[in-house]
């Protein structure tokens, strides 16, 4: 998260929060302070203070609007990063306002001010690298998460509410299922709430496999369908049929049994999710079979269209709109 996340990079590398102070190196907030200091013992001129305390006031101003706008963006954030967020953005803004007074308070020959400026702001430094430090831990590689109370922790269920912990989603991640609505059958609808339930915290993740197995028993079934009928095509030998509209069943038969392995694929990556605790394969496998029942249910409908029901009834069965007993099933980002 931290590796990927333009804040917390700059907090660490830039201004000095790894713990690599440089006295007399004003580009970093240590060594600024360092370098006041140097102000104060009367080995640096006071107009020297000037660009460098105005250039580290404008970073930490830019860095208190950029968490200013996470806040803005906070709901649905664990109460334990939205808090350290707030912390982040107090600590930069005071930053910020005292850089900028630090040239003034020199010229005006205030060093008792100026020295207690330097150790708020190495106080403010502090709160900044604690906090990072903090968030780093609590959200480590190892660490899991409780998608119900928020709980962080390197350890495999939640104490309060008793249900696995996962790995969240991570910064970046896009694949999501397409928010286009339809209406499919049970097997699709049980998979979608369940991962809904998983996601919200109202259902741990050993449930899914539970909703995942009739699915996946559904596919294997649609596929050893469409074996068995590819096998005996005799209507395709028939006269009345044009050779053209043929091939275009071939075709036509050939991408729903694509879709119907890539949907097999998605079932084996949600459960994957059981041994991984990842909670992106369980939105990634389900953005697979979702698209591949898309897929399918249009295939079978330009199938009833150009072919006649006569032809298509012999098809083999798949998830679409004219299933009696659909239920609509979307999932939106």
């Amino acid at each position: 998260m931290f590796d990927d996340n333009p804040l917390f990079a700059a907090l660490q590398e830039n201004f000095g929060l790894e713990g690599g102070e440089i006295p007399d190196d004003p580009t970093t907030l240590p060594g600024l302070i360092g370098y006041c200091r140097k102000w104060a013992a009367g080995d640096v001129a006071t107009e020297e203070l000037n660009n460098p305390c105005l250039a580290m006031s404008a970073i930490y101003k830019n860095e208190t609007k950029s968490f200013g706008k996470e806040l803005a963006n906070s709901k649905g954030l664990h109460p334990f990063i939205k808090a350290s967020i707030e912390a982040l953005f107090s600590a930069c803004n005071e930053i910020a306002e005292i850089t900028a007074e630090l040239p003034q308070l020199a010229h005006d020959g205030a060093k008792d001010e100026v020295l207690e400026c330097l150790e708020d702001l190495e106080e403010a430094n502090k709160l900044a690298k604690d906090t990072v430090d903090e968030l780093k831990r609590k959200l480590g590689p190892n660490n899991r998460q409780c998608l119900q109370c928020g709980f962080f922790e390197e350890a495999h269920e939640c104490p309060n509410c008793r249900v696995v912990l996962v790995y969240p989603v991570p910064p970046g991640f896009n694949e999501f299922a397409s928010n286009r609505e339809a209406r499919l059958r049970d097997e699709y609808f049980n998979v979608n709430q369940r991962l809904q339930s998983i996601a919200n915290g109202r259902a741990s993740l050993t449930t899914m496999v539970q909703v995942l197995r009739p699915l996946r028993t559904y596919i294997e079934g649609l596929l050893q369908t469409r074996q068995s009928f590819e096998v005996n095509q005799s209507f395709i030998k028939d006269a009345s049929v044009p050779n053209s509209e043929a091939a275009k069943y071939k075709a036509l038969l050939g991408r729903i049994s694509s879709e119907l392995e890539n949907a097999l694929q998605g079932v084996e990556r949600m459960e994957s999710a059981q041994t991984s605790f990842q909670l992106s394969e369980l939105f990634g496998g389900w953005s697979e079979i979702y698209s591949a029942a898309l897929v399918i249910e249009k295939e079978l409908h330009e199938l009833r269209v150009d072919l006649g029901q006569s032809v298509a009834s012999e098809a083999p069965e798949a998830a679409s709109s004219n299933d009696a007993g659909g239920d609509s099933v979307m999932l939106s980002s």
